[in-house]
């Protein structure tokens, strides 16, 4: 059985336009979105090493608030350090919804700059700050600053690729 050269042209293969040449910009924005990712993964892991370091610091500290009365004042600096995971991860949680509702109301360019303001400004908040509740609030909102991160880079590469 052979074909007809109607059906043979029919069946040719489609030919495609090369894509036009990416422009410094939409290069710049595939940087950006790929090193901004990373931020999510370097909030757990760069202190992972340095959770012993932070309860002792902590530890017999008298501003622990109602953490010194629930685990001790001498307890209380590894359960700041335990917690200081679990709270980034819990803001994580929480923070998608979030994230995915400001993304609708401001848009995902003006929420990933929110969200890296906010990332950085938690995260200086580490140095800085002494008391341990503060210090567990900015790993909360730290948290909530992944997530709104990542929902901001995902709903963009969705968009635009």
């Amino acid at each position: 059985m052979s074909l007809s050269d109607a059906e043979l042209a029919a069946a040719a293969p489609i030919e495609f336009e090369p894509p036009a040449a990416r422009t410094l910009r939409d290069r710049l924005i595939v940087v950006v979105l790929i090193g901004s990712n990373i931020l999510n993964m370097f909030a757990v892991v760069a202190l992972s090493p340095a959770i012993a370091v932070i309860g002792d610091h902590f530890t017999g500290n008298a501003d622990l608030g109602p953490l010194g009365y629930i685990f001790g004042h001498n307890g209380g600096g590894a359960m700041v350090a335990q917690l200081m995971v679990t709270l980034l991860g819990i803001g994580t949680m929480l923070g998608g919804p979030i994230g995915g509702w400001l993304a609708a109301r401001i848009g995902n360019r003006n929420l990933l700059c929110l969200a890296l303001v906010l990332f950085t400004a938690t995260g200086v908040a580490g140095l800085v700050v002494d008391a341990p509740l503060a210090f567990l609030l900015a790993r909360f909102l730290q948290g909530i600053a992944c997530a709104s991160i990542l929902v901001s880079i995902m709903s963009t590469i969705g968009e635009r690729y």
